[in-house]
């Protein structure tokens, strides 16, 4: 082991700056005027929750123009600023989930997306998960009403940086999980929409199911 910046690490690790492996992307400024119940979807402060979950309900949709470099798609990583002064979900990374059923998806000014990955996608993620990524953030956190997270502060981020074989084992393990976890938003996201179809019509008594034999033996 070596003693470095951030504690003890293996002598053939390294410490580097988050800015020398990633691009960050501010998302569109947008008016209010062009939302709508209908249009393109746009990923935006409310659809974060803490511990990167997303939250379906809350996605607005825009009816103006947009550059193509607003666009993103589903697995890009985009991180936030908070709505509120509690820094709750500030930094806060999510994966743009498959569940969004639109071919074009675009992304808020209080949004930024990571590109020009240098080092394994799924490694820089979950170190914006970590509590040192959210203790640094909620330090240089400004702004008296929405808290902003300047590009500086998040470039000069340090992690640490193990040898490229253990990289691409935690990325593959890491693909997986996080496949899995995808896709068992799409099959909540089926399941919700098969309930809120039948149940209206079981208590209607549209649906009949009184004589379901329901024997589980």
């Amino acid at each position: 082991m070596k003693n470095s910046e951030l504690g003890l690490i293996p002598n053939d690790w390294d410490i580097g700056i988050l800015g020398d492996y990633i691009k960050i992307e501010r998302g569109l400024s947008y008016k209010g005027k062009y939302l709508s119940d209908e249009g393109i979807p746009l990923i935006n402060l409310g659809n974060i929750l803490p511990n990167s979950k997303f939250r379906l309900e809350k996605l607005k949709f825009y009816s103006g123009d947009f550059d193509e470099k607003y666009v993103v798609n589903a697995g890009d990583i985009v991180a936030n600023t908070d709505l509120t002064q509690d820094r709750l979900v500030l930094g806060s990374p999510i994966i743009v989930p498959s569940l969004i059923d639109n071919d074009v998806i675009i992304y808020s000014h209080h949004i930024n997306r990571l590109s020009q990955f240098k080092l394994p996608k799924f490694y820089i993620f979950y170190n914006l998960l970590s509590e040192r990524y959210n203790h640094m953030v909620s330090g240089y956190a400004t702004g008296t009403t929405v808290l902003a997270i300047s590009k500086e502060s998040l470039y000069d981020y340090r992690i640490i940086i193990p040898p490229k074989e253990l990289l691409f084992q935690f990325e593959e393990i890491a693909t997986n999980i996080e496949k899995i976890k995808d896709n068992n938003l799409l099959e909540i996201e089926k399941l919700t929409k098969l309930r809120d179809t039948l149940l209206p019509k079981l208590m209607s008594g549209e649906i009949d199911v009184s004589k379901i034999n329901c024997d589980l033996e």
